[in-house]
């Protein structure tokens, strides 16, 4: 996005005196641009208890989500991203394991995530944010993390069910909180970061 800027301002010449309008404007000769990060994920499953099998109840299934924030070239239009928050919905018969979490990059940390559900009557929702303090995570443009975690299946797994997970993550363009960073509530909601 890009968008031209102009400044003008007034200015009394004696206290108590009347403003003189205009006292001066301006704006740019080029419109200003406005560069954000943007990130892809890819996640992918493996059953580490029977390599190449299909899942069954009590196969432990690892999954591996990089995510990849784009750029890394002098003057390109990306950003590095900070503040990554990370939510996986599961269908039914699968449930996070406690204590496998982990994340690449320096100064990067993953516990274990808030979790709705339990996988039986209600399927499980992980969520990593530095919000809920489960997680810390910043991407500097042009790299990736991986983050790792493990799940159970679980025994009320059907025959022929399809095991699936539906991943979103969010960011924000400016390390920790900020009252003035974009946050996707301005009309129109330019920068919906998931």
């Amino acid at each position: 996005d890009s968008f031209n800027n102009t400044a003008s301002y007034t200015f009394a010449t004696l206290p108590a005196q009347p403003s003189i309008t205009p006292g001066g404007n301006g704006s740019t000769a080029t419109p200003l641009k406005i560069i954000e990060p943007e990130l892809s994920a890819v996640v992918s499953a493996a059953n580490v208890t029977n390599p190449g099998l299909r899942a069954v109840a009590g196969d432990i299934i690892r999954m591996t989500a990089t995510i990849t924030a784009s750029g890394g070239l002098p003057a390109d239009d990306f950003a590095h991203a900070f503040d990554i928050s990370y939510t996986e919905t599961l269908s039914s018969s699968l449930a996070y394991i406690a204590g496998t979490a982990s994340v690449t990059g320096v100064g990067n940390f993953v516990n274990d995530p808030i979790e709705v559900g339990d996988g039986i009557a209600t399927p499980q929702q992980l969520t990593w944010s530095q919000a809920n303090g489960r997680a810390s995570i910043a991407i500097p443009e042009g790299t990736f993390v991986t983050m790792v975690y493990d799940l159970r299946v679980l025994d009320n797994l059907e025959n022929n069910q399809q095991l699936s997970n539906l991943a979103n993550i969010e960011w924000t363009g400016q390390n920790g909180v900020n009252p003035n960073q974009r946050d996707g509530s301005g009309t129109p909601a330019v920068n919906d970061y998931n």
